[in-house]
């Protein structure tokens, strides 16, 4: 069952405007109850400040001008304040170097972009039990 005296803070960080409004409505429209705001950044260096200003969970794209996703999770798992943030990195690319690399950063899961329902469908699957696990 949802918090309702909770609203929950969900960073979504992406360079192409399409793939980061595509994430964010899937994050808004989600069934899952929750109160949400999507805190929206379109390079590493804004993604990078937003989650140290706080939020309770991100979705990074793997490639952004600034930082990268995957340098912003290598970061951000070294600082005690954002180590326990569930980062989830966000990725056209299907190489196993980026999978990896994000598992060993400590990213909570990695999404290929893809076809959009199924990449809509595990936006939200991830979201929903993300956010049960904190709630």
């Amino acid at each position: 069952m949802a918090d309702d005296a909770r609203t929950w803070r969900v960073l979504v960080a992406d360079d192409h405007l399409d793939h980061l409004e595509m994430i964010c409505r899937a994050i808004e429209r989600s069934p899952s109850g929750h109160r949400i705001k999507v805190v929206r950044a379109t390079d590493g260096n804004a993604a990078y400040a937003a989650l140290k200003e706080g939020v309770d969970m991100a979705f990074l794209d793997i490639k952004m001008p600034g930082q990268s996703g995957l340098s912003i999770l290598r970061a951000s798992r070294a600082e005690p304040s954002l180590a326990e943030v569930p980062i989830v990195i966000v990725s056209s690319s299907s190489d196993p170097w980026d999978i990896e690399a994000s598992t060993n950063y400590g990213a909570k899961a990695y999404i290929e972009k893809g076809r959009y329902d199924r990449f809509r469908d595990r936006i939200v699957s991830v979201l929903e039990e993300t956010l049960a696990m904190l709630a």
